[in-house]
């Protein structure tokens, strides 16, 4: 059976405060308590992180629109989405993260600033996808559907039905 909604955004508030809680309390540690902090989401969650100079970058701006506009298919994926931006709040759905942080992600990733980047991760933990350049939602969602993994949720679904 699969969860609810409720559920759902019950278990990501749950995780949220988990990984805010971890990664404030980790302060200045180096990048890599952030890696052991994914582990949490492992199998669970998809986590798609945009990171950008400021809110209005257009690739940015332009994604952050579609995920809004589809969070229903979003929230469908499994995917988290976490906003890292230089100037302003980094978020992780609607959480709010410290801007040590945002700044450790980026560092873990090895980008460099003043740069768009979208990262997404499988439920595995590994990297499915990097780019630094526009990115529609439905090439993610593309990209996600054709996993193995999102193969058999679908089929599950299907059969719960």
């Amino acid at each position: 059976m699969l969860p609810s909604s409720k559920a759902k955004i019950a278990n990501l508030s749950i995780y949220a405060i988990a990984l805010f809680i971890l990664l404030s309390v980790s302060g200045n540690q180096d990048a890599m308590s952030i890696v052991m902090d994914f582990d949490q989401f492992k199998w669970k969650y998809r986590l798609l992180f945009l990171f950008s100079s400021e809110r209005n970058d257009p690739f940015f701006r332009e994604l952050k629109g579609e995920i809004s506009d589809r969070k229903n298919e979003v929230d469908d994926r499994d995917l988290l989405v976490f906003e890292i931006l230089e100037s302003g709040p980094s978020t992780m759905n609607t959480t709010q993260m410290d801007p040590q942080t945002a700044a450790s992600l980026r560092k873990h990733f090895d980008l460099t600033q003043n740069t768009f980047a979208l990262i997404l991760l499988g439920k595995d933990g590994g990297i499915k996808l990097k780019r630094n350049d526009r990115v529609k939602l439905d090439e993610i969602f593309t990209l996600i559907d054709s996993m193995p993994m999102r193969k058999d949720e679908k089929r599950q679904k299907v059969k719960s039905f």
